[in-house]
């Protein structure tokens, strides 16, 4: 967001499905450290390819995931609730665009 002529704030906003609370501290980490080192980052320290994870997860042995999986989700028989309901509220999963602009005192702390 720009400040002023030479003043910015990052936001980073983003759908659950790409990316999730395990995973943001992780990108603004490497997202930060690429930009206090003007990208000159050291061979040893560049992230590594997402192709190369999916090649080396292609070779694990599935059936240990699947048992570990099994094990973890043994006794359950029917769909399971991630968050408990709150009662009185509903919520909506409609996609919306939404474009506003924030005044320099909203901004500003």
């Amino acid at each position: 967001i720009k400040i002023a002529a030479s003043e910015y704030r990052l936001v980073v906003a983003n759908h659950h499905i790409i990316l999730d609370g395990w995973s943001m501290p992780l990108l603004l980490q490497t997202l930060l450290g690429h930009y206090a080192m003007r990208g000159n980052i050291p061979a040893q320290t560049r992230s590594l390819s997402y192709r190369n994870y999916l090649a080396w997860l292609v070779q694990q042995d599935r059936s240990v995931s699947m048992d570990a999986w099994a094990k973890a989700l043994g006794g359950v028989e029917e769909p399971t609730l991630l968050a408990p309901t709150v009662v009185g509220q509903e919520f909506s999963a409609l996609s919306q665009k939404l474009q506003i602009s924030l005044s320099e005192s909203v901004t500003a702390t």
